[in-house]
Formats: C-alpha cells, sequence, structure tokens
C-alpha cells in the first residue's frame, strides 16, 4: 500500500474520484479533475488515474524486485499492465537484461521469448503485460511473481498468476 506516500497530485486526484464516485459506477465515469495546475482542469477517466498510480508504485516496487534479485538466483516474473511501467522496469533492472513481453511484442515471437526464459538460466527477469504474456505460457521456470498492477478483471490476474502453477512445476510459488 502506498497511500501514505502518494505525491500530492495523487493524493488530490484520490479524494476526487472517491469524492465524485460515491454511489457511481467510477469505472464508467468521467471525473472532472483538477491537477497541479489550477488553470488546467482536465477531464480525466479512471483509466488514466491508475497509469499515473502504476508509474508511481514502480519506484516503491523496485526495492522489493533487487532484493530478490540481489539476495536470490531465483528466476521471477514481473506483470503490470501500463507501457510506462513496463519501460520503466526494464530500464532499472537493465543489468539483469529483462526479457520483456508487452501487446507490441509480436505474437510470432512471443514463444521464443519464454523459451529462452524457461531455458536460459542467465535469463532471470521477465517483464509482462498482463494480457500479452498472462494466458497461454507455461512460466513453471519462475518460482515468484510479482504484481506490480493488476488488471481491472480478476480473472485475468490470476490467469497471470497461474503461468508459474502449471504442469512441471516442482518448486513453491509466491
Amino acid at each position: 500500500f502506498i497511500d501514505s506516500a502518494l505525491p500530492a497530485e495523487l493524493a488530490a486526484m484520490d479524494k476526487e474520484i472517491l469524492r465524485a464516485g460515491a454511489g457511481v459506477d467510477v469505472m464508467q465515469a468521467a471525473i472532472a479533475i483538477t491537477r497541479m495546475n489550477l488553470d488546467d482542469p482536465r477531464q480525466m477517466a479512471i483509466a488514466s488515474y491508475r497509469r499515473l498510480l502504476g508509474e508511481h508504485k514502480v519506484k516503491h516496487a523496485l526495492p522489493f524486485i533487487l532484493s530478490i534479485l540481489h539476495d536470490s538466483n531465483e528466476p521471477i516474473l514481473i506483470f503490470c499492465i501500463h507501457k510506462a511501467v513496463v519501460e520503466t522496469l526494464k530500464t532499472a533492472l537493465a543489468d539483469f537484461r529483462p526479457i520483456v513481453i508487452t501487446g507490441s511484442t509480436p505474437a510470432s515471437k512471443r514463444q521464443t521469448l519464454v523459451d529462452l526464459f524457461q531455458n536460459d538460466k542467465n535469463q532471470r527477469v521477465l517483464i509482462g503485460n498482463i494480457q500479452a504474456v498472462g494466458v497461454g505460457f507455461t512460466l513453471t521456470r519462475a518460482t515468484r511473481g510479482i504484481f506490480v498492477e493488476f488488471s481491472y478483471v480478476p480473472g485475468e490476474n490470476e490467469q497471470a498468476g497461474d503461468r508459474m502453477h502449471r504442469i512441471g512445476q516442482r518448486d513453491n510459488v509466491f
């Protein structure tokens, strides 16, 4: 949870979403948000708020991810939603040469990247967009999945986590 560490802009958005969304379906509503520049009020959908929140979460997730990578030889999967989050993680974890699979990755190349992660002991990090890598792949080499962001759809999150719980998994999965 990062509620106490939210930047002022996100905290204000959070309060406005809660205030404006009371009693309505906030997933459908466009909520007026006043950004730091009070002269520039904009309509912001809840999805835009979630993108900004995801971008903020990265700096809180990175110390945890790095501690696992430095303190163990564990291969890990990192799941997220937004391209900016994926790119920030990719850059921050560049020393670990992460494999990245997003919606921009051609479908014809995804299995090759999964096979590389599964078979190359030097590839310890796979960063994946939940929708792009969360269904249909076997990623049993990983013993830890880290969700930096969650999908709106609970079933997509469950499916993504299940990539590690496939036939052939011999270890405990966290």
